[in-house]
Formats: C-alpha cells, structure tokens, sequence
C-alpha cells in the first residue's frame, strides 16, 4: 500500500497538536511482515504509534525499533519519540 493521508495530519486540542490518525500495536509481533507493516504506515504518513512493552511480551516495541532502524531513523529522532508512545512528525 503506498496510499497518502489527504489533509491536515494534526489536529489541535487545547493548546497540545495531536496526530489526526494513529497506528494501534497491541498484537504486533517482531516479524519481516509486521516490520514492512510499519514502515508503510510511516510512509503514509501515520504520525502517532501507540505502543507499551506489555503488547505482546514486547515483541512490539522491537518491530517498531526494527522499523524505525531500517527508515534511517537517527538516534536523536528515535529518541524524541518517548517510550510508551511514539510520535514520528
């Protein structure tokens, strides 16, 4: 799928921008498929990734750091993200 979000990708609530749409992983498991999964939803434009070391013993958080390792993500970038959920714009 190489589909592009149409329109704005924040919204604003408050004073906080949020992202307009997000990717839930709470059954993502560390695989090549689930890994392309990422990077395509990245590639669309997907601007939030919701995830907690609890999803699936953990094995979501490695696929997203898979993921993020093969976008080329730098380490100050990946690092911006946070820890329980994942900002990538």
């Amino acid at each position: 799928m190489n589909a592009e979000l149409n329109g704005p990708t924040k919204l604003t609530l408050g004073d906080a921008e949020i992202a307009r749409i997000g990717l839930g992983t709470n059954r993502l498991t560390n695989t090549p498929a689930n890994i392309a999964f990422v990077k395509e939803a990245v590639a669309a434009g997907i601007g939030m990734i919701d995830t907690a070391y609890t999803y699936t013993g953990g094995e979501s958080e490695e696929t997203i750091g898979a993921a993020a390792l093969q976008i080329g993500l730098t380490d100050e970038e990946f690092d911006s993200l946070g820890r329980a959920t994942y900002s990538l714009h």
